[in-house]
């Protein structure tokens, strides 16, 4: 863990998922803020998409 703090080793994918069912958390809570305003940018691009669509 250490390692990883301090920036000596790389985060990689199975460690994330590893520390997030270890600390009974989502992978999205331990990126942070910036992976939920993604997802939320995301959503939104969807709900504006299916906003211009038309039912015939």
């Amino acid at each position: 863990m250490s390692h990883i703090e301090t920036g000596n080793t790389k985060l990689s994918l199975p460690v994330l998922v590893d520390l997030a069912a270890a600390l009974n958390v989502s992978t999205d809570e331990l990126l942070g803020e910036r992976v939920c305003m993604a997802r939320e940018k995301r959503y939104n691009e969807i709900y504006e998409l299916f906003d211009e669509c038309s039912i015939t």
